[in-house]
């Protein structure tokens, strides 16, 4: 025979145990408040965008050019990610070269503009790394490749005050927020299940099938003074 749910008694659970709902639920959210404010580092993002076209003169298979170019475009992401590129950047930056890890390469589908992102500690040394990025690799594109014409259409601005793109502390606090309630809901609904007690008569009549006739009443040593 299958169990009813008795909302009535998971009201009266989640009533009779709000405060340690409560308690719990706000207790995650200072805690992943605390972790995003005092412990996780900001992180800045910054990116610009290229052009890169097979040559700088039209030809009559133009439209044939476009396609070499569209297809190419996965090659020059690779190019722009290689050591031949980026120990040239952290080179003129004079930075360690674990560029790699902070930059990211990627186009729209049918596109020929390659967007170029990084991230670092602060918005400044992000827009220094892609906008020198971005140099290099219209440099040195044209002794690796057979292509003479890099356009930067945007460029980082150095000078920008932006706001990091990591951590998020709403986010986190509202996350944390949702993982406490979850928590304190799960404990106390396993602390139910687990529970085998008899606490009160209707426990009594619900496990033995039978009506209670009587009650004998606890009186403790204050009381019987």
């Amino acid at each position: 025979m299958e169990e009813v749910i008795d909302i009535s008694k998971v009201l009266h659970l989640l009533k009779k145990n709000w405060k340690f709902i409560v308690s719990l639920s706000l207790l995650g959210a200072l805690i992943a408040a605390a972790i995003s404010f005092f412990l996780i580092k900001p992180t800045y993002s910054a990116s610009t965008q290229i052009l890169v076209n097979s040559s700088s003169e039209k030809t009559q298979l133009e439209l044939q050019a476009n396609q070499t170019d569209l297809q190419l475009i996965n090659t020059y992401n690779e190019i722009i990610k290689s050591p031949v590129i980026l120990d040239k950047v952290a080179e003129n930056l004079n930075i360690s070269n674990d560029l790699a890890s902070k930059i990211n390469v990627n186009n729209a589908t049918q596109s020929k503009v390659i967007t170029i992102s990084a991230q670092a500690g602060n918005y400044s040394d992000a827009a220094k790394i892609v906008n020198e990025t971005a140099n290099v690799f219209s440099e040195e594109i044209g002794k690796i490749m057979k292509t003479d014409n890099v356009t930067v259409l945007t460029k980082a601005d150095e000078k920008l005050k932006a706001s990091p793109v990591k951590p998020k502390p709403l986010i986190n606090t509202v996350i944390g927020f949702i993982l406490g309630l979850i928590i304190s809901l799960l404990i106390i609904i396993l602390n139910n299940i687990l529970d085998k007690r008899v606490k009160t008569e209707n426990d009594v009549q619900e496990i033995l099938d039978l009506p209670v006739i009587g009650m004998i009443p606890h009186f403790d040593e204050k009381t019987l003074k």
